[in-house]
């Protein structure tokens, strides 16, 4: 019984920092997010799938390595999201508030319908919350 524990925790500890992601921050005037950094392509694909939510000083980055157009759905996701797509000088491209999660093999594209550096998934509201809008500048520091 104690081995079953024991290797249960185990296979948790390996299976959830095995996909620990580099973190870095953005910024908007004086609030600032700490963010997953998403690069490559299996961390771009599995993003927030299966969390059950994301606290409100926490987010995701999606970082391109070129500007490109690009699309997001919601399939798997188990929360509502903000999505916000910024250039490379972090100026915010478009916004997409409160984005509901899919359930079904057909879900909704999400773009920005213009070559984008980064998208920003955070919990849902806080684009309003913080009053963000197209055109305004948000300050993002990757790791290197």
């Amino acid at each position: 019984m104690r081995r079953g524990i024991l290797t249960a925790v185990l296979v948790f500890i390996i299976y959830n920092y095995s996909y620990a992601l580099d973190m870095g921050t953005v910024c908007y005037k004086d609030k600032c997010l700490q963010v997953e950094e998403a690069k490559e392509l299996a961390d771009k694909a599995r993003g927030l799938q299966g969390r059950e939510k994301i606290d409100e000083d926490k987010g995701m980055l999606f970082i391109f390595s070129e500007p490109e157009n690009i699309a997001f759905w919601m399939k798997d996701m188990k929360m509502p999201i903000d999505m916000i797509w910024m250039d490379e000088k972090g100026t915010i491209q478009a916004l997409h508030e409160t984005v509901p999660p899919c359930a079904t093999e057909k879900c909704l594209n999400y773009t920005s319908g213009k070559p984008t550096k980064y998208v920003l998934e955070t919990a849902a509201g806080l684009a309003q919350k913080w009053g963000l809008k197209e055109g305004e500048v948000m300050k993002v520091s990757e790791k290197k």
